[in-house]
């Protein structure tokens, strides 16, 4: 009897001693990606962390996102106008991570990569365009 409760004391050590946590800083939001080990199913967990800690498997990773307002700089080189004048410039845009939506950015795109795979072609298509229709 004592053999098993040692045991399943050491098994409930264990379980608790393999766990990662989640704590974003001001200004950020954290998303978990569940990488299951045994059991259960992984991916990303669309209950975002703001506030806090959490814990999860050690497994499992957390991404933190920038829920602040930041400025991307999309340089422009060598561009022809209508008139056909050479131009060099660059455009700043704002952007800011809706805090309960951030979970849709990790799942859809990566942590790090959203920007690049989802808003930066069609936005350097639609200022490159706008350029070209203008004379200077």
């Amino acid at each position: 009897m004592k053999k098993i409760i040692i045991f399943v004391a050491g098994l409930a050590l264990l379980a608790l001693s393999g766990c990662s946590s989640n704590a974003p800083d001001a200004g950020q939001v954290g998303v978990w990606v569940k990488q299951p080990v045994f059991w259960g199913h992984g991916g990303v967990d669309m209950n975002v962390v703001t506030t806090g800690r959490s814990y999860g498997a050690l497994s499992s990773t957390a991404f933190y996102l920038n829920a602040r307002p930041f400025r991307i700089n999309e340089p422009f080189h060598d561009l022809t106008t209508k008139d056909k004048t050479p131009v060099i410039f660059t455009v700043y845009l704002t952007v800011q991570i809706i805090p309960n939506k951030a979970a849709y950015l990790v799942r859809d795109w990566g942590a790090n990569q959203w920007y690049t795979a989802s808003i930066q072609k069609p936005f350097r298509l639609a200022v490159r365009n706008f350029a070209r229709k203008q004379s200077y």
